[in-house]
């Protein structure tokens, strides 16, 4: 009996450890993409800020961040945790999508009579219209996930409730 204690308290233990480390991961592309994106504004790309400012990037990254923060002494389990990877990866995706447009930015300024051509970008801002799509998939899997581990934390919350009434 005390192995299976054990066993299930190393689980506990290593799975807040690796969540925190994805939450933290979480934190520093954010934080990445929010200077990026400050970054692509000064290029003054009447075009890209358009189509920045529909997709929205900036405030959908800081409510993933804000739920993810929410998360603080909450059970993760695997389905949850691999959620938050998925989050992850494709916060990242993201983040090369923007480092790339900022590099075609930073290279068009180089070229001769930059101000009579035009930039190409349409292939990252392609990329990273599919990405922010599926950022929108993955945040509202994960936050059905949520929903249903707490439905399940709050039923077994209850069985333990009531089988220590029994016991009373």
């Amino acid at each position: 009996m005390q192995v299976n204690a054990l066993f299930a308290t190393t689980q506990i233990v290593s799975s807040l450890i690796s969540n925190d480390i994805i939450k933290k991961a979480i934190g520093d592309t954010s934080n990445t993409i929010y200077t990026l994106l400050y970054g692509l504004l000064d290029y003054q790309d009447i075009y890209l800020e358009r189509i920045l400012e529909k997709l929205d990037i900036k405030v959908q990254i800081k409510c993933v961040e804000g739920i993810i923060k929410n998360l603080n002494n909450y059970i993760i389990d695997k389905s949850l945790e691999t959620a938050l990877e998925n989050l992850h990866e494709i916060i990242c995706k993201i983040k090369e999508d923007l480092k790339q447009i900022g590099h075609n930015m930073k290279l068009h300024k180089k070229k001769w009579f930059y101000s009579y051509r035009q930039i190409d970008n349409e292939l990252q801002i392609e990329n990273i219209t599919v990405h922010k799509d599926i950022l929108n998939e993955r945040l509202e899997l994960f936050m059905k996930l949520v929903k249903i581990n707490q439905f399940k934390f709050e039923v077994s919350t209850k069985n333990i409730q009531k089988r220590s009434e029994n016991y009373s």
